[in-house]
C-alpha cells in the first residue's frame, strides 16, 4: 500500500512503514503468524493471520497458522487489538459497517472493528472451511470453498442460500 507519503509492506509476519522520500523504516509492527491479506481504513490497517497455502514440497494446500486477525495502528504500528479465536481456517476479512468479518471452519464472524471483540456469529454450515469471503451487490456476505457456497445477511445473520458446486 502507497499512501501518505509511506510506502506499507507485509514479509516474515510483520507490517513495516517506509518513507516514501527516502526508503528509511518509520514502523514495523509486532510480530504475528503471517499476514497473507490485509484491509485498511482511514487510521488502521487489519490484518488476517494465518491461511490457506499452497506447499510446494509436498504440493498441496494446506491451512496454517495462528488463525486470527489483527489492528494496527496507520501511524505508529502499534497493535490496537488482536483476536486469534479462529478454528482450524480462516477466510480473508471483509470490513465494513464498523465491523471485520471473517469466517473460521464453522462460523462467520463480526468482530468490532474497534475493540476485536466478537459480536455476532452464525453457522454457516458448509461441509468444509471456506477459503474466500466476499461481498455482492446485494450487500450479502458470500462464503466459498471448493464445492459449496453460501449467502448470509450481515444484519440479521441469517443465512440466505447454501448451493453445491462442481470443485474445480
Amino acid at each position: 500500500v502507497v499512501d501518505r507519503g509511506a510506502v506499507y509492506t507485509s514479509g516474515e509476519g510483520r507490517l513495516q512503514a517506509f518513507d516514501l522520500n527516502n526508503g528509511e523504516l518509520i514502523w514495523r509492527s509486532a510480530r504475528a503468524d503471517g499476514i497473507p491479506e490485509l484491509q485498511e481504513t482511514p487510521d488502521t490497517f487489519f490484518l488476517q493471520l494465518g491461511g490457506f497455502f499452497f506447499n510446494t514440497e509436498k504440493e498441496i494446500w494446506e491451512w496454517q497458522g495462528d488463525f486470527g486477525a489483527m489492528a494496527v495502528d496507520r501511524r505508529s504500528g502499534e497493535t490496537l487489538w488482536t483476536w486469534d479465536d479462529a478454528d482450524d481456517a480462516i477466510t480473508n476479512l471483509l470490513v465494513f459497517s464498523g465491523r471485520v468479518w471473517v469466517a473460521d471452519e464453522d462460523e462467520l464472524l463480526a468482530l468490532d472493528e474497534s475493540n476485536g471483540k466478537r459480536v455476532a456469529r452464525v453457522d454457516h454450515e458448509l461441509e468444509s472451511p471456506p477459503v474466500i469471503a466476499a461481498l455482492n451487490d446485494r450487500g450479502q456476505i458470500l462464503l466459498v470453498n471448493a464445492s459449496e457456497a453460501c449467502a448470509i445477511d450481515p444484519q440479521t445473520m441469517e443465512p440466505l442460500l447454501r448451493i453445491k458446486h462442481r470443485p474445480p
